[in-house]
């Protein structure tokens, strides 16, 4: 239900998707119950896959949302899209499989007024199963994502992931969009941009959104992989030297002892097997990784999964 107070100022919520209408409507309905004033709130959806059929019955279910179409397959195409026809004072940014709290919009634009922020993280945590315990998947992914570590992004790195930022509308018009020519770490390379131009970055702890853990190996590895191949491309963005690429190749590989050392500590109140299981596949998307950055150093295109 909409607050009751009027809402400080109009924002525009951008969610960039590729297929996935099951966590997109989720993402959608969490939009639809926030305590937020609904009528200060523009939902633009942007359609990665132009031409799916599956699309038509989203648009009947969510009339109030604008969607877009951006044929060009990269997220950060689709948000740069996305903001041009956005017309809010604020953007925000979320993804398409994210559960927003109720609150999420509310408390974010609190901190902003509060804090005086151009540009603005949300906590961002993984969503627990209900039924049972975290699976080897689980717990690799827990301890090796940053995504869930936004507070950290933020204090360490000024880096923030758009799984749950807020930022000024001007920003976009003064310093540009997101880079094109990358398709991971697009997100922490503007942050950093703003930053950099004298913007000041806060971080609002409840201001939350809800990721899905990632349960099985196959999801694991395609992730790892794809932002591993990535990393390549973002050091070379950056201007960073082929000395530096090259010394990338051997950061978080699997010689690097201390992903075993992490991998041992994180799991030492499990059982013999699920450690052994968490350290043959740490092994084994540490190893991919490896291959996928001499790969893309080599000059191939990287893995998209």
């Amino acid at each position: 239900m909409p607050a009751e107070s009027e809402a400080p100022f109009k924002i525009s919520v951008i969610i960039p998707f590729h297929r996935g209408f099951v966590t997109l409507r989720d993402t959608l309905e969490g939009i639809r119950s926030q305590t937020y004033p609904a009528e200060a709130i523009q939902v633009i959806a942007v359609n990665n896959n132009p031409g799916d059929p599956g699309i038509q019955t989203m648009k009947g279910d969510f009339p109030e949302v604008r969607w877009i179409d951006e044929p060009v397959p990269s997220s950060y195409v689709a948000r740069n899209r996305g903001l041009m026809a956005a017309d809010s004072e604020w953007l925000v940014f979320t993804d398409s499989d994210c559960l927003p709290t109720p609150e999420w919009l509310t408390e974010g634009v609190k901190e902003i007024q509060a804090g005086g922020w151009d540009l603005l993280a949300g906590r961002v945590d993984l969503a627990d199963p209900s039924d049972r315990s975290l699976n080897a998947c689980e717990l690799l992914e827990h301890e090796f994502s940053m995504l869930h570590r936004q507070k950290e992004l933020v204090e360490h790195l000024n880096v923030v992931a758009t799984a749950n930022l807020f930022a000024k509308r001007a920003l976009f018009d003064e310093l540009g969009g997101f880079a094109t020519d990358l398709m991971s770490y697009g997100d922490g390379e503007w942050t950093r941009r703003a930053v950099a131009a004298g913007k000041r970055l806060g971080y609002a702890d409840r201001a939350l959104v809800r990721h899905p853990r990632r349960s099985c190996f196959r999801e694991i590895l395609s992730k790892m992989v794809r932002v591993a191949g990535d990393r390549v491309n973002y050091l070379r963005f950056q201007g960073e030297s082929e000395w530096m690429v090259l010394h990338d190749l051997w950061r978080g590989s699997f010689l690097d002892p201390r992903i075993y050392v992490r991998i041992l500590r994180c799991s030492r109140e499990r059982p013999l097997w699920q450690r052994l299981q968490m350290l043959a596949m740490g092994g084994i998307c540490t190893f991919c990784c490896m291959v996928q950055k001499i790969r893309v150093a080599a000059g191939a295109k990287a893995f998209r999964g």
